[in-house]
């Protein structure tokens, strides 16, 4: 017999309590401020309320029941992604099994803490560049997969039609900033916004802004107060910042030639900023600010035709018209805080986790949610 559920809800608010003291932020991200953030999002995780109105709002349609045996592969990208498969398994009584690199000691501290053996949470290696094995595959009865178009696809090759596959494929997240009436401290607050939505986790996750739609008439100020503040931010790794200095100077050379915009890049820490009138990524640095000047609906309009189905968080500055397309739209500068209990990419996770049961021989039994067997 499984615990029951509100019985889970506080083994695992205080299992991710204990994560929070006794891991540091160096422990969960190499740049200071993503592992600071990471800290302060695992302490957000681990509220009992939290966890409680997740639960009600996502598996309140009817008894349920786990689907079985789990399998969690997602990108470490994202240093708590893993957690938080780990935890909507638990939550929904799958035994589970999941592959980790980096994430493999928070994992293995967390099911240490909620007690739960081998056969109920296996910790599986992620060595190499491989997704998802064969054996790996075996007895899972779903697989929770989020990453790469390459991991999603091999997941689909790999997994037998019985398995229910749930899903979460690449994204593409943006910002837009419209007109604010010439205010300063408005501009200010912004360009701080951006400076930590994309910094946050070196723009390597989903809900990183991958670039800018700018207002024509805020467009220049933005660039300048952005390219004022490059040097601020920490430097990319070494492969990055190469990347970034190959593709500057291919840029710089075009906008010689009168075929792109703008192209800034800072020599010490590698990010950079280009500017140019509508969205075209083959002018874009691999990493950093890449603003796209024109009317706002334009540029909706623009992103939807080039991504569709691929657009996942819009963070808005300013006066933007409506826009569509979206699975997220908020405030710039809390791009990375979805809320727990706000769908993700359009999806309640737990309610993709679990087998709904219609019993239609005990007319009462659809009125009590969260029954388990």
């Amino acid at each position: 017999m499984m615990t029951e559920l509100p019985e889970r809800i506080q083994k695992l608010s205080a299992g991710l309590r204990h994560l929070a003291r006794v891991f540091t932020a160096e422990q969960l991200h190499p740049d200071p401020a993503t592992g600071r953030f990471c800290l302060e999002q695992l302490r957000r995780l681990a509220s009992v309320d939290e966890l409680e109105a997740k639960v009600a709002g996502e598996l309140a349609h009817g008894p349920w029941e786990p689907l079985g045996r789990l399998l969690i592969i997602i990108s470490e990208n994202d240093a708590l992604g893993t957690l938080q498969g780990f935890a909507a398994a638990y939550l929904t009584g799958n035994a589970m099994r999941v592959k980790a690199a980096f994430s493999a000691p928070l994992l293995l501290a967390l099911r240490d803490v909620l007690g739960l053996p081998p056969d109920q949470c296996d910790i599986a290696s992620w060595s190499g560049r491989d997704t998802a094995d064969e054996d790996l595959l075996g007895d899972a009865d779903a697989v929770l997969a989020a990453g790469s178009d390459a991991l999603i696809r091999r997941v689909r090759s790999l997994a037998p039609s019985r398995i229910r596959l749930v899903e979460f494929g690449p994204k593409l997240s943006v910002a837009a900033v419209g007109h604010n009436d010439g205010n300063d401290a408005a501009l200010a607050g912004c360009v701080d916004a951006l400076l930590r939505d994309v910094s946050l986790f070196r723009q390597d996750v989903c809900s990183s802004p991958g670039f800018i739609m700018a207002d024509e008439t805020v467009a220049e100020k933005l660039a300048a107060r952005l390219e004022e503040r490059l040097p601020s931010l920490p430097a990319l790794p070494q492969h990055d910042r190469l990347r970034q200095y190959a593709k500057g100077e291919e840029l710089k050379l075009r906008h010689k030639l009168r075929l792109s915009g703008r192209v800034v890049l800072h020599p010490g820490n590698g990010w950079g900023l280009t500017v140019s009138r509508g969205i075209t990524p083959d002018l874009w640095l691999p990493k950093g600010f890449q603003i796209c000047v024109g009317p706002l609906d334009e540029l909706f309009s623009a992103a939807r035709a080039l991504w569709p189905g691929q657009l996942q968080t819009l963070g808005v500055a300013g006066t933007v018209p409506p826009a569509t397309g979206f699975s997220r739209i908020c405030p710039l500068g809390s791009m990375h805080e979805r809320p727990l209990t706000a769908p993700h990419d359009g999806l309640f996770e737990l309610s993709a986790l679990v087998k709904f049961v219609s019993d239609e021989c005990d007319a009462s039994a659809l009125s009590r949610p969260g029954r388990v067997s």
